[in-house]
């Protein structure tokens, strides 16, 4: 059984994770824990317990986000930065409770009607994996999130964020035992004022 998931810094900061439909990672923290951790800058790690093991997910080169599975049997954990062991497009995985790694992302064809003008727009393929000119950390393509949504039926299902070009998103319902990407739930649009 999966116990225990705590996020932590290189400050030595830790949180212990409110897990849950809408939860706040930091409902287990005061207001000024929650400020300090987040203002730290420094990078991001996880673990958690399972059969008794801990298991601990960091990278000296990138921050990470991690959040279980609606079910609880898997862990999505995304990648930031480019010189992680698991750089963009690519920096998404589905780990194991035990640690090993179940699955790496591959980035599916994107359906946003915003994203595919913006493809057609750029001259790219779909998914616009030559596209590297914009977004976090200088990437055009990368997983930025991972989080439970209710479906229309009011389910809990798994989405997973992909932008690219740093402004233009979708959330999809994702499968994490198969690894395929389903509908949309979210087309999102985002202007930084870069261009």
């Amino acid at each position: 059984m999966l116990k225990r998931i705590v996020k932590f810094n290189q400050e030595g900061m830790v949180i212990p994770l409110s897990i849950g439909y809408q939860e706040d990672d930091f409902s287990y923290v005061s207001k000024e824990e929650k400020l300090a951790y987040i203002n730290s800058g420094s990078k991001e790690s996880y673990s958690w317990e399972y059969r008794g093991e801990k298991i601990i997910i960091e990278d000296p080169n990138a921050s990470v986000y991690g959040y279980p599975t609606v079910d609880m049997n898997f862990m999505i954990v995304i990648y930031t930065g480019l010189n992680g062991e698991f750089s963009p497009p690519h920096n998404a995985v589905v780990y194991n409770l035990d640690g090993s790694v179940h699955k790496v992302l591959e980035i599916p064809k994107l359906v946003s009607p915003k994203i595919i003008e913006k493809i057609k727009e750029e001259k790219h393929s779909n998914p616009p994996i030559e596209d590297n000119r914009y977004g976090h950390y200088g990437m055009g393509l990368e997983f930025v999130g991972f989080g439970w949504k209710k479906d229309k039926d009011g389910n809990l299902v798994n989405t997973i964020s992909i932008k690219y070009v740093g402004e233009y998103g979708e959330w999809r319902i994702f499968n994490p035992v198969t690894g395929e990407f389903g509908e949309m739930t979210t087309d999102w649009y985002q202007s930084r004022g870069w261009r």
